[in-house]
């Protein structure tokens, strides 16, 4: 299967409602769950989360280009490794644990300072285990004086079936970790 190109980077303005702003003033993450169905009718889950960062986009984009240390702040990593640096383009090898079973993969990244976007999609041509496709996207907007708003997206595709409550658990579980990491990372806590 060929990877699929790189994620559209969401429009945020659909969750930057009055209600959510208030929510992510006050500290709180606003997500969103999205199950639909691949070309085979199988479920298939993504997610949205955003999160209120008192920091300016710079340092929430280091943050987040600083791949070879989110083994020391990321959920679940336990190893990464960059096999490839070239202008925008960042390639990744990732290790991580979920529930109990080693995952490895790697990801094509596109790291767009100017724009305040991450955009991943999995490498097909590389080996991976217990995965069949991940892509998704980070979005780093300035909002109000030193403060950012981030929202990350992400599509996993386990390559199993796997029930639905499970999937929307990991889903729900696995949004708020990551942006509240990032979070955590670029504050200093």
């Amino acid at each position: 299967m060929a990877a699929p190109d790189f994620v559209p980077v969401p429009d945020l303005s659909k969750y930057l409602t009055s209600d959510n702003l208030a929510k992510l003033a006050d500290g709180d993450i606003v997500k969103e769950n999205i199950m639909e169905k691949d070309a085979a009718g199988n479920d298939k889950g993504r997610g949205v989360a955003l999160i209120m960062i008192d920091a300016p986009p710079d340092k929430v984009m280091a943050a987040l280009d600083s791949f070879e240390t989110y083994p020391s702040w990321m959920p679940n990593t336990k190893q990464t490794k960059v096999v490839k640096r070239e202008g925008n383009r960042v390639d990744v090898e990732f290790e991580l644990s979920i529930v109990g079973s080693q995952v490895t993969y790697t990801c094509i990244h596109e790291v767009n300072k100017d724009a305040g976007t991450v955009r991943w999609r999995m490498d097909d041509a590389k080996p991976k285990k217990n995965v069949a496709d991940s892509v998704g996207a980070w979005v780093v907007k300035a909002h109000g004086d030193g403060k950012s708003i981030v929202a990350y997206t992400v599509a996993v595709d386990t390559g199993m079936s796997v029930p639905k409550f499970i999937q929307n658990w990991l889903t729900n579980t696995s949004l708020k970790k990551v942006v509240k990491s990032v979070r955590d990372k670029v504050e200093g806590k």
